[in-house]
């Protein structure tokens, strides 16, 4: 199962900075630089399964999503993503200058970096991730199965806390982490990527922390989705194309890739690297590149994204009001987090 850019992006925040809350919508799976051969029936698809009934009313939500767009294998669009309204660098800002005054306050020696603000940097990020959703032959052969967020300008808070467990200090490591426990405890607005959709509690925050409850029902329901007769012939047809490689625990649909033989190969485990994080060698980016391009001659990739667009269109029709309320929440925390930054710097 591949994950929506709000996933791709939270999760390697956790990777990079290590949230206390980690959680999002999980969608995409493949590959998406072709045309897909069958379209003639897409402008129907959102009119049938959407209908005019579904509009929330004015008052139930400032900024109302229009009605889901029809299906587009070139930019994968899914029909959730109308409703993904997380900054997850304006998250890490915010931690930024509460940590910093946390670890001040409790005379700890430790000098936290400074985060760097920026709406093309926070959009930049989303397209990353996107294209990692996608996964082109062009992004495959660029970075190979990996999606780095870390940025220039915010590199050393993205990467702070392995740093630290790397220095060797671990009376300094456990109280800057204990800090930043705290800060999640103390200012639920840190708890942006908390329950949404689908839960009684969709209002509140993870508690603690971890992956919520909506990740896991949807993950759950994107599994269920590609288990149609196309994503499994196809899922044949990419097996037999990825046969020249010889890997030998080849996965029986590229949703699984990479393999456990090749995050051993290609990752730095030990040290925190994985698929969300660290750069790709010339080995991963051949394997990758062959996979995306398997992934579309197969047609796996135009049946995985037809499988996950409906799943995504049904799931949004069923709860468009769960969504709507979603969306306008993730809005207010927006805000929120803006107040909060301007408030402790």
């Amino acid at each position: 199962m591949r994950l929506s850019r709000s996933t791709l992006i939270c999760l390697a925040s956790c990777l990079a900075v290590g949230l206390s809350a980690c959680g999002g919508n999980t969608t995409a799976d493949a590959p998406s630089d072709a045309t897909p051969s069958d379209t003639s029936t897409q402008a129907s698809d959102t009119e049938a399964a959407s209908g005019e009934s579904a509009s929330p009313s004015a008052s139930s939500t400032p900024t109302a999503a229009a009605k889901p767009k029809e299906r587009d294998f070139k930019t994968w669009y899914l029909p959730a993503q109308d409703y993904e309204t997380i900054d997850i660098l304006l998250v890490q800002k915010a931690e930024q200058v509460a940590l910093s005054r946390c670890v001040a306050e409790k005379g700890i020696d430790a000098a936290i970096p400074p985060v760097t603000y920026d709406e093309a940097v926070s959009k930049e990020m989303m397209d990353n991730a996107q294209a990692l959703a996608q996964f082109t032959p062009e992004h495959a052969a660029a970075k190979g199965y990996r999606l780095s967020l870390i940025n220039d300008n915010n590199r050393e808070f993205q990467q702070y806390f392995t740093t630290l467990a790397q220095s060797g200090d671990f009376e300094k490591t456990a109280k800057v982490l204990e800090c930043y426990s705290t800060i999640h405890e103390t200012y639920p607005v840190l708890n942006i990527i908390g329950n949404d959709v689908g839960e009684p509690s969709a209002s509140e925050p993870a508690p603690g922390g971890g992956i919520n409850q909506d990740f896991l029902a949807e993950a759950q329901r994107n599994m269920k989705a590609v288990k149609t007769p196309e994503v499994a012939e196809a899922s044949a047809k990419w097996r037999e194309c990825m046969a020249p490689l010889g890997i030998e625990d080849l996965p029986e649909t590229p949703a699984q890739m990479p393999p456990v033989s090749k995050m051993r190969e290609w990752y730095d485990l030990a040290n925190g690297d994985s698929p969300l994080s660290g750069e790709a060698g010339e080995s991963e980016k051949q394997a990758a590149t062959h996979d995306a391009q398997c992934r579309l001659s197969s047609g796996y990739s135009e049946a995985a994204y037809n499988a996950y667009y409906d799943a995504s269109l049904k799931d949004v029709t069923e709860n468009k009001q769960k969504y709507e309320d979603k969306k306008a929440r993730q809005e207010a925390r927006h805000q929120e987090l803006l107040d909060f930054i301007k408030k402790f710097e």
